[in-house]
């Protein structure tokens, strides 16, 4: 049901320019990237190729968590935690080489499997090199180092006015296999659950992924079962999966950071689909995927809550799909730039995708509608100088010539290299919405950049987000688990357009801050963990004034 507007409604503020940012945007896209790879494994096996030369023995090198050759390694504690630690099994590296022995040697399959196995948590980093040329055939060698798989999850965290905590056990490397298992007790301001999640992206050696969750909480449960072959390389061919999901909770409503309603969501789900590629062309991979989709939505009044206007409009959409997608092959190797002196497979070239389906009364779905969503992604220049990423999103249904829940997203990230220990970041996120569903508003706060604020201070049908950070990546090192950076941020934002209870906010609200980064050198590489301390510059009744703390694990700095 539609909030009660108000009687007498204030000026509308201007919003930001939408036609020449997506103008900024599309022109990104599809212009010229001028990213730069540089010359590293791809160099050296290109060579190789030119002259005809076949893969022959393989060889691997699993080395344990801890190189005790080195003196600050030689540890009796480092020593204990490799005598337990159980090492990857050769049977998980062997089932990401994307080359057997006898297969001519192709250097982009050489450079691409580095990144397959660069991409698992449980390992830290991988190479391959040549051992020897004897008879038109390489011997390779391929190296990895593990990281330590087994955590327990103790976290307390409070970030956006919210307090977090987390209890558990997490293990991404069963006995060596790649599989991964996780249980935990989590608590924050909207639910109490127990957790368990199993995934195993090789199941049988083979490429099919497999992944299962569950969640028990105090409003309801949640259940996913997956099981897919992606498209796991840009040489993949065919992919299919299939994915049916169950979920029933309850969820808050906000305006300017207060909680002014509730409404229970009883959503179920199903995604089927299959895939063909014809592999890397001149550089480009075209993928075509083909599939259906249901989405049952059902919306209602949680017990013991007053009666409310504010409940969501039930949804059952229900539409076969088409999408295409091309990928362009340019990455590169650094360090320092999302993560902390951890070696970083950086995409640089460009990507998009469009998909297309229909919903329609007469295949079960309670409404007609076209279902759009695209993305785009482009880089210019190159991580060791300086790297503009420009990306976007854009999703909705067409109703009866009318958008609804339409969504544009422009993301802008800027990353000025200063030297190996600092560089500068500047980010800018602006999205617009359009007769938005009840329970998809943008909103803006501290989990989703604004860090001074409370967790959902804005929303609306339209906001703008500025980020502004000096970082430093330092060569501290404690106890050799830690990689340690540090980071001084100014964010600014706000939103624009009515909320659920019909309230406009035209205030730009700022912060500033510090944080502490810790790279986890040890475990799943892709984590960072940030310590944040942020202070708003704006005041009011509706704002705490106080330091908003953070802690809080993310996949880059």
């Amino acid at each position: 049901m539609t909030p009660p507007t108000p009687r007498h409604r204030a000026r509308r503020p201007a919003r930001p320019p939408l036609l020449p940012t997506l103008t900024l945007l599309l022109v990104g896209v599809f212009a010229t990237s001028q990213a730069q790879p540089t010359e590293d494994t791809r160099a050296r096996f290109a060579k190789l190729e030119a002259q005809g030369i076949a893969v022959g023995q393989i060889t691997l090198s699993i080395n344990n968590i801890f190189d005790t050759s080195k003196p600050g390694e030689n540890k009796r504690l480092y020593r204990f935690a490799n005598r337990i630690h159980v090492t990857t099994r050769p049977s998980a590296i062997r089932s990401q080489l994307l080359f057997e022995p006898g297969d001519p040697i192709v250097a982009q399959n050489i450079e691409e499997s580095e990144r397959l196995l660069r991409s698992n948590p449980f390992i830290f980093d991988a190479s391959i090199q040549v051992l020897r040329i004897e008879d038109g055939r390489a011997d390779l060698l391929v190296e990895t180092r593990d990281n330590w798989t087994l955590f327990p999850e103790l976290a307390l965290s409070r970030s956006g006015g919210e307090t977090r905590w987390t209890l558990g056990l997490e293990e991404d490397n069963i006995l060596g296999t790649g599989s991964a298992v996780t249980v935990s007790r989590r608590r924050d301001d909207d639910r109490s659950s127990t957790n368990f999640a199993f995934s195993d992206r090789n199941v049988g050696r083979s490429w099919i992924a497999l992944d299962l969750r569950y969640r028990d909480s105090d409003d309801g449960e949640a259940r996913r079962f997956r099981v897919a072959q992606p498209f796991y390389s840009l040489q993949s061919r065919v992919s299919a999966g299939f994915d049916v999901f169950t979920e029933d909770r309850e969820e808050p409503l906000f305006s300017r950071g207060s909680e002014v309603g509730r409404f229970r969501q009883d959503q179920r789900g199903l995604n089927a689909w299959w895939g063909v590629s014809n592999g890397l062309v001149d550089g480009w991979t075209t993928r075509y995927r083909f599939g259906v989709v249901v989405n049952d939505n059902q919306f209602d009044v949680p017990e013991e809550e007053p009666p409310t206007p504010l409940i969501p409009a039930d949804r059952d959409l229900r539409y076969p799909f088409v999408s295409v997608e091309r990928v362009e092959d340019r990455f590169e190797k650094v360090q320092n730039f999302n993560q902390i002196m951890q070696t970083e497979d950086l995409f640089l070239g460009r990507s998009y995708s469009l998909s297309l389906g229909y919903a329609g009364t007469s295949i079960g779905a309670d409404r007609s509608a076209f279902i759009v969503n695209a993305a785009g992604t482009t880089n210019y220049g190159n991580p060791s100088e300086a790297l503009l990423t420009l990306s976007g999103r854009l999703s909705g249904r067409l109703e009866s010539g009318t958008v609804r829940n339409g969504r544009a997203r422009i993301d802008a990230r800027y990353v000025r290299r200063q030297s190996a220990r600092r560089s500068a970041f500047v980010g800018t996120r602006i999205e617009f919405g359009k007769n938005l569903d009840v329970d998809r508003p943008i909103i803006l706060g501290g989990r989703t950049g604004l860090r001074g604020y409370d967790r959902a201070f804005g929303n609306g049908d339209a906001s703008a987000l500025f980020t502004v950070e000096q970082r430093f990546f330092t060569d501290w090192f404690p106890w050799r688990l830690f990689r340690v950076g540090g980071a001084v941020f100014a964010d600014v934002g706000r939103t624009w357009g009515e909320d659920v209870t019909g309230r406009e906010d035209s205030r730009w609200l700022a912060d500033v801050g510090i944080g502490l980064r810790l790279g986890n050198a040890r475990g799943n590489n892709n984590t960072v963990f940030h310590l944040d301390v942020a202070k708003p510059l704006e005041s009011g009744p509706d704002i705490d004034s106080g330091l908003q703390v953070s802690f809080e694990a993310k996949r880059g700095f």
